[in-house]
């Protein structure tokens, strides 16, 4: 079911009109569509049913994010024959469009049961998920994934309502349960579509328990009351999200703005309704307890959330700082295919035979590792020992430079598993001293192994001797180290150690990223998964721009996963294919708005 053959087999019909269908049928499924007709049905038709349409609704699309951000599946592509006729850069598994179409449109005909939503239900549901493989965006184990999440949820909910499961608990609960559950499930996918969805379904919960509990608000009305209705309560919609997204940090202020917008539609408009009469002071379909003097408590709850999005604006981020070096002569705003060590997967990884060939197959940066030697010499090698790359064994650091450059450093590489071409070549371990000389316009990545200061101070010695100060950017996971070679050599651009990114990227999954106000470096090398929490993103690359932190994703070998990345963002992609990557950059460059 993760096959393109369904897809390839349905692109064979392709054509402009085709085309032009599926991608109308396909915007019916977006969020804008939810965004216009949810509000509608709340303000003209009933409250408690659209009440329980949007609940399961918001839940269904909060759990399909969390669940792309977890699975991280990826979509069809051109290498499978398959034709993206639109364009998305979220992962594929399970497809938002197929479950979001399933739970609206489900509830909508179980919660307004009539035969002519029914058959439209059905009709509206096959056709956006026939949309999305047609389009060329999903496979069918997507489609068919959605599908299945949107009706369970449906049924669960709809059992629930029908049993009266948490209709009697108090306002006051719901709202606890409400303000828990929402930061774990920002955590678990903190993208900005969560943080609208979330926002949303918290304001939401709150406004439309006040509102039908003490709102005597009937939303049926004559028909120019209605069309009055719609265009003063898209009015303040609009106006609102235009507010939130233009003014408001991302984050948590954003959240609380898009709970701002949930209590404008649960009760602002109604409150506003009633006042120009544009709606009758009485119950409607609800039956709900006429309290008309506690309306005045939805007032209160506006004006609390906007004060407080108002002071979280206030303490936003600080874009001031000192100037901090950057690295020079990489194209502004391409993407950079970083070999990582060279190219482990296509040459013998840290020796020059990699770079020279990471360099003739279209790398732009390069990314090495660093180690001191019994004699205090820098030589290029990822790991400890020489045990897993060479035909010796031993520390490096017990062994002198003389010992280290008589071990063939291509012994091991194997690209098929069964030959070794360069091994008895003379390829050899070099040192950091012959990789700047041999590449003196090479834009490299420098890693610091050893948590030894020497090592800092050898290689500050060393890029000074070589003029290549603007060239290359040091990385280390020792922050004593890192912090030593700041000192060493102030005008070298730096990576962030993991000790300085865990908070920002703490925050960022929080919602919380705007407190986080002078980056101690440059640049934010991000592993895309930390064991089995996702690092990078979509929202930790935006977040990190916003402070002009390049964010370049580690390490990255799959041709799927590399044009996620280059459709998300990132600055860089460090990789041991680096071949496989500058193709997919020359691909994604040609295709149009590249």
């Amino acid at each position: 079911m993760f096959d393109p053959a369904v897809n390839v087999w349905l692109q064979q019909f392709s054509n402009p009109l085709l085309d032009r269908f599926f991608l109308a049928f396909t915007a019916l499924g977006t969020e804008l569509f939810y965004i216009l007709l949810l509000p509608a049905l709340f303000w003209l038709v009933d409250r408690r049913r659209t009440h329980q349409v949007a609940l399961v609704f918001l839940v269904s699309m909060a759990l399909n994010g969390i669940l792309k951000e977890w699975l991280v599946l990826p979509r069809p592509g051109p290498a499978e024959g398959v034709v993206p006729i639109a364009t998305e850069t979220s992962p594929g598994f399970p497809s938002g469009h197929a479950q979001g179409s399933a739970t609206l449109w489900t509830s909508l005909a179980l919660a307004y049961p009539s035969a002519f939503l029914v058959g439209a239900a059905i009709a509206l549901i096959a056709l956006i998920s026939l949309s999305r493989l047609y389009l060329g965006v999903h496979y069918l184990g997507d489609v068919l994934g959605g599908l299945a999440i949107g009706l369970a949820l449906v049924a669960v909910f709809f059992v629930g309502y029908r049993r009266g499961w948490g209709g009697r608990w108090p306002l006051g609960l719901k709202v606890v349960l409400a303000l828990l559950l929402v930061p774990l499930a920002l955590f678990l996918e903190p993208s900005s579509g969560s943080v609208r969805l979330l926002g949303f379904l918290l304001g939401f919960l709150i406004g439309d328990g006040v509102g039908l509990a003490h709102l005597p608000y009937a939303p049926q009305a004559a028909v120019v009351r209605q069309l009055v209705k719609l265009l003063v309560g898209y009015g303040g919609f609009f106006g609102l999200v235009f507010l939130v997204e233009g003014v408001l940090p991302a984050g948590i202020p954003s959240l609380l703005g898009y709970g701002l917008v949930a209590l404008w539609v649960t009760v602002g408009a109604p409150l506003v309704f009633l006042a120009t009469g544009l709606a009758p002071r009485r119950w409607g379909l609800d039956g709900a307890p006429d309290h008309p003097a506690l309306a005045r408590l939805g007032v209160g709850v506006l004006v609390v959330v906007l004060l407080l999005a108002g002071v979280v604006w206030a303490v936003g981020p600080s874009k001031g700082g000192e100037r901090l070096p950057v690295l020079a002569g990489l194209e502004p705003g391409a993407v950079q295919v970083i070999a990582h060590r060279g190219g482990a997967l296509e040459a013998p990884e840290n020796t020059l035979v990699a770079f020279g060939h990471a360099r003739v197959v279209g790398a732009t940066m390069v990314e090495l590792d660093v180690h001191l030697t019994a004699d205090g010499r820098v030589v290029v090698l990822h790991d400890e020992t020489v045990d897993r790359t060479t035909d010796g064994s031993g520390r490096v650091r017990e062994l002198t430079l003389e010992q280290v450059k008589g071990l063939d450093a291509a012994y091991r590489f194997s690209p098929d598993g069964s030959s070794y071409p360069f091994r008895g070549l003379g390829v050899r371990i070099p040192t950091l001293d012959e990789v700047l000389q041999t590449f003196p316009d090479l834009p490299l990545i420098v890693e610091l192994k050893d948590d030894d200061p020497r090592l800092a101070q050898a290689v500050a010695l060393l890029l000074r001797e070589h003029g290549a100060d603007g060239r290359v950017l040091v990385s280390s996971f020792h922050q004593g180290v890192l912090t030593r070679f700041r000192s060493a050599a102030p005008g070298v651009a730096t990576g962030m150690t993991l000790q300085e990114a865990l908070p920002f990227v703490l925050l960022e999954r929080f919602g919380l990223s705007f407190l986080y106000r002078r980056p101690p470096a440059p640049s934010l090398q991000a592993p895309e998964r930390h064991g089995i929490l996702p690092v990078a993103g979509k929202d930790l690359i935006e977040r990190a721009a916003e402070r002009g932190l390049p964010v370049y994703v580690w390490t990255v070998n799959d041709e799927a996963a590399m044009r996620r990345w280059v459709g998300l963002g990132a600055a860089g992609v460090i990789t041991d294919a680096p071949s496989t990557l500058a193709r997919v950059v020359q691909e994604l460059r040609g295709q149009p708005g590249g």
